[in-house]
């Protein structure tokens, strides 16, 4: 019975683990979208005021 309990924490732990990676590459892919847009939008700024 002890076993079990002891199976079913781990199995806890690893699926709150997994919970909180899956959040941070989120965190990450989310923070690189928005510098990748800024960089774009700063590119087309750049690239309008210099035809100008």
């Amino acid at each position: 019975m002890a076993n079990l309990a002891e199976t079913l924490t781990t199995t806890t732990d690893n699926m709150t683990s997994n919970a909180r990676r899956l959040q941070h590459q989120r965190k990450i892919l989310l923070l690189r979208h928005r510098v990748l847009h800024h960089t774009q939008v700063s590119v087309n700024l750049a690239g309008i005021s210099m035809s100008k």
